[in-house]
C-alpha cells in the first residue's frame, strides 16, 4: 500500500513527503468515450521525444485540486516538474525496467483494478443499490431451518436435500411447531438452543439469497426452500419493523464473574443500585463512570461506545433494547443485566437511516464484496458476448468431455489423455479458444470433488468459468483502444511505477544504504547542523542539608565531582548523587534564566546555586562549563542528513539526465497554455 501511495504521488508530481495526504484508491473514470483531438502543439522535446500541449494540460488539470485557473508561476513550476518526470521515465525505459517480469506483474495487477469500473453494468448496479437501500429501511426478525448441501452436490444429493426440507415444510404447514421442527431437524447446530432464531437483521447481514428470501416473505409466513452455498433453508419471518437507525451511548459497566455465588451477585446488584441512586440524585454520569465503571476500554472515554444499530450482533439484545428505549439525549436507563454484567446506559445521540445520496458509495462498496455482485458480472458477460459475436462449438466440447474421466474429481487427471484435440471450443471477436486451451485450464484448476459432483457437472462448471474469464479478459484487453481515459490512466501508472522503481534505486534507497556517500555529504555540510551554545548542568542530590552545605563548600573550593563523591560517600554511599546533562540554549527555561542572570559577558561563572525543587535545599544544580556552538555528530542528525543527501542525489541525477536528453521548451506554446 505504501508503494501505491507513492506511485499516485509521482503520477501527480507531488513530493513523496506529501504522500500521506493522498488517498491510495483507484478512482473510477469520469468518461468512457473516446475523444478525437484537434491538431496539437509541441510543448517541449527531450532527446528524440516530444510532449504536446494537450498532454500537459490534461495532467495539470487532473492534479489541480484548487480548480482555479493556473497563473504563469504555477505553470512554470509544474512544467519543470513534468520535464523531470519525463526524463526519469525515459531513462527507466532505456535501462529496460519496463521489460522486467516484476514490473509487468505489478502493472497487470493495477490494470485489473483500473479495469473494474469498465466491467460494471451501470443499470444493474443502480438496481442493486436501490434494492439494498430499500431493504435497509426495514429490519427483519426471522428463524430458519437448514438442510446442509454442498455447492457442487450431485443431482441425487440435491434432490434428496430438497425432498427433506419440503417434507419438513409440509409438517409445519399442517400445524407442527416451527420451533420444535428446527430444534429437532435443522442442521444449524445453534438451532438446538435458539430454535433457529437469527434475531433482527437488515441488508448485507445475511448471504444475499437468504436476505432475498427473508425480505420477500411476509411476517408470519414460511418461505419456500431457499438455496444458498450452505444448503436449503426454510425461513419463517417473525416480524418486520422500520429501521431502528443508529444510537450512540455511554455506559457504566459492572462485571459479574461467572463464578460469583448468589450472595456475591446480590452484593454486586446492591452496588449497581447505589450507583443508580447517585445518578438519580443528580451526580454527573461522567464522574460516576470514572469512579465506578469496570469497563477498562470505555471508562477513559467517559464510558462512550461507538455508534451501533439495532441489528448489530456485537451487543447483547438486552443492552440494545434498553438503549433504543431511551427517548431523549441525556436520559439514562435503570440497571440492565446482560451476559457481560450490569450496565447503566446513557443516551448521547440517535440518528435515522442516512439519505441514499450519502450512502450510495458505501452500498456500492458492500455490493462489490457481496454475492449479489454476481448479477452485475453476469449482465456484463452477456453484453460482451452479444456485442462481440460470441460463438460456441458444442460438438467439440462433447468430444473433449469423452476424454476426461473420474480422476479429475480427485484432482489427478492427466491432460495427455486429451492429447491431439485442438478444435475450436468457442470464439469471441477475432479470438478463438481451442480444446487444447481448455485442457490446460482443467489440468491446472482441477480440485478434489470426489463424491460431491459428477464428471460432467464438474467439467461444465469449469468450462463456464473458463468462458467467463476469457470473455472478461477480451473486454479488458480492448479498453485501451476504446476509452481514452483508461489509456491515459494506464500510461500514468506505467510511468509512475517506472519512476518509483528507478528513483528508489538512484535516490531513496541509495541515500539510505550509501554510508560512505552520507559521511562525505555530512563532512561537507556539517556546519549546517550546529548545536547552539550548550551548558553542562550538574545536579546534586544530597542525603541531608548538612551534606548539601558540605558539597557546596567543596565546589567553591574547586573540588572535582570525583573528589566530592570519594570523600562524602566513603561512609554512606548514598550521601550524594551527581547527574550531569547538557542543556542547549533555548531548551530549558530555568537554565536559560540562570545563565542570563549569571553570565555578564563571558563564560558562565558559578555565582550561585540553581535549585530545581523550590524549598528543597538538599537538591541543587550548578553550571561550571559552557560548550560553544559545534556540529552535531552524524548519528544525531542521520535522518536529516539522509533526506538532504537524497535531494542532492536527485539534483545531480537531473543534471546528468538533462545533459543526456537535451530539453527544448517551446515558449510560444507555454504562453498559450490554458488559454
Amino acid at each position: 500500500m505504501k508503494k501505491l501511495v507513492l506511485i499516485l504521488c509521482v503520477i501527480g508530481l507531488v513530493q513523496p513527503g506529501l504522500a500521506q495526504t493522498k488517498k491510495a484508491t483507484v478512482v473510477a473514470p469520469v468518461s468512457k468515450t473516446a475523444i478525437a483531438k484537434p491538431t496539437d502543439e509541441v510543448l517541449f522535446t527531450f532527446g528524440t521525444d516530444t510532449v504536446y500541449r494537450s498532454e500537459f494540460e490534461r495532467i495539470y488539470s487532473k492534479n489541480n485540486t484548487t480548480k482555479e485557473k493556473p497563473d504563469e508561476k504555477s505553470i512554470k513550476e509544474y512544467l519543470d516538474l513534468y520535464i523531470n518526470f519525463k526524463l526519469k521515465v525515459k531513462e527507466a525505459i532505456r535501462l529496460g525496467l519496463d521489460t522486467l517480469p516484476s514490473f509487468k506483474s505489478e502493472l497487470a495487477g493495477y490494470r485489473k483494478q483500473l479495469a473494474q469500473p469498465y466491467l460494471i453494468d451501470q443499470k444493474v448496479s443502480q438496481q442493486l443499490v436501490k434494492e439494498a437501500y430499500e431493504r435497509m429501511k426495514y429490519e427483519i426478525n426471522a428463524s430458519h431451518i437448514l438442510i446442509r448441501l454442498d455447492e457442487n452436490a450431485l443431482p441425487k444429493d440435491t434432490i434428496a436435500a430438497y425432498k427433506k426440507i419440503m417434507d419438513l415444510r409440509a409438517k409445519i404447514m399442517k400445524g407442527e411447531s416451527f420451533d420444535s421442527i428446527a430444534a429437532k431437524f435443522s442442521e444449524d447446530p445453534s438451532a438446538v438452543s435458539n430454535y433457529g432464531n437469527l434475531g433482527w437483521f437488515t441488508a448485507f447481514q445475511m448471504i444475499y439469497q437468504f436476505e432475498t428470501g427473508a425480505y420477500t416473505t411476509e411476517p408470519g409466513k414460511i418461505s419456500m426452500p431457499v438455496r444458498t452455498r450452505f444448503g436449503y433453508h426454510l425461513i419463517k419471518v417473525i416480524d418486520r419493523r422500520p429501521a431502528s437507525g443508529e444510537i450512540k451511548v455511554a455506559h457504566i459497566g459492572i462485571r459479574v464473574p461467572s463464578s460469583a455465588t448468589s450472595e456475591q451477585q446480590m452484593e454486586i446488584k446492591s452496588r449497581v443500585d447505589a450507583i443508580y441512586a447517585k445518578l438519580k440524585q443528580g451526580e454527573k454520569f461522567e464522574d460516576l463512570v470514572k469512579q465506578y465503571s469496570e469497563d477498562e476500554r470505555t471508562a477513559p472515554q467517559k464510558g462512550e461506545l461507538n455508534w451501533f444499530s439495532g441489528t448489530n450482533n456485537s451487543f447483547p439484545q438486552e443492552f440494545k433494547d434498553a438503549a433504543f428505549a431511551l427517548k431523549e439525549n441525556g436520559s439514562f436507563s435503570a440497571p440492565v443485566r446482560t451476559s457481560f454484567g450490569w450496565h447503566i446506559i446513557k443516551r448521547i445521540d440517535k440518528r435515522g437511516l442516512q439519505p441514499m445520496a450519502e450512502l450510495e458509495e458505501t452500498i456500492k462498496s458492500k455490493i462489490a464484496r457481496d454475492s449479489r455482485q454476481d448479477q452485475n458480472k453476469r449482465a456484463v458477460i452477456d453484453r460482451i458476448k452479444r456485442e462481440n459475436s460470441f460463438t460456441e462449438f458444442k460438438p467439440a466440447f462433447d468430444e473433449l468431455l469423452k476424454r476426461i474421466d473420474s480422476t479429475v474429481l480427485g484432482s489427478s487427471w492427466d491432460s495427455s489423455k486429451a492429447g491431439g484435440l485442438k478444435k475450436p471450443l468457442f470464439g469471441i471477436g477475432k479470438q478463438t479458444f481451442s480444446q487444447y486451451d481448455f485442457t490446460a485450464y482443467v489440468y491446472n484448476y482441477q480440485t478434489n470433488l470426489a463424491g460431491k459432483v459428477s464428471v460432467t457437472a464438474a467439467i461444465k462448471g469449469m468450462y463456464d468459468n473458463f468462458v467467463d474469464s476469457k470473455v472478461l479478459e477480451y473486454e479488458e484487453a480492448g479498453l485501451d483502444a476504446r476509452f481514452e481515459d483508461f489509456r491515459n490512466l494506464m500510461k500514468e501508472y506505467h510511468d509512475g511505477i517506472l519512476l518509483f522503481d528507478l528513483t528508489d534505486k538512484k535516490v531513496w534507497s541509495k541515500a539510505v544504504s550509501d554510508t560512505t556517500g552520507q559521511l562525505a555529504y555530512y563532512e561537507k555540510t556539517k556546519n549546517k547542523y550546529l548545536y547552539k551554545e550548550r551548558y553542562q548542568v550538574e545536579t546534586f542530590t544530597c542525603a541531608d542539608e548538612k551534606t548539601a552545605v558540605a558539597v557546596q563548600k567543596m565546589i567553591k573550593a574547586g573540588k572535582t565531582n570525583d573528589e566530592i563523591k570519594a570523600k562524602l560517600n566513603a561512609k554512606n554511599p548514598l550521601a550524594v548523587d551527581i547527574k550531569i546533562n547538557l542543556s542547549e540554549a533555548g531548551e530549558n527555561a530555568a537554565v536559560d534564566s540562570f545563565v542570563t542572570a549569571n553570565k555578564p559577558g563571558g563564560d558562565v561563572k558559578m555565582i550561585k546555586f540553581m535549585n530545581p525543587e523550590a524549598g528543597n535545599s538538599k537538591v541543587f544544580s550548578v553550571i561550571r562549563k559552557t560548550i560553544p556552538p559545534q556540529p552535531k555528530e552524524l548519528k544525531e542528525v542521520k535522518g536529516l542528513v539522509t533526506s538532504e543527501y537524497q535531494n542532492q542525489l536527485e539534483k545531480d541525477w537531473l543534471i546528468e539526465l538533462r545533459a543526456k536528453y537535451p530539453v527544448q521548451v517551446n515558449e510560444i506554446t507555454v504562453s498559450r497554455l490554458f488559454k
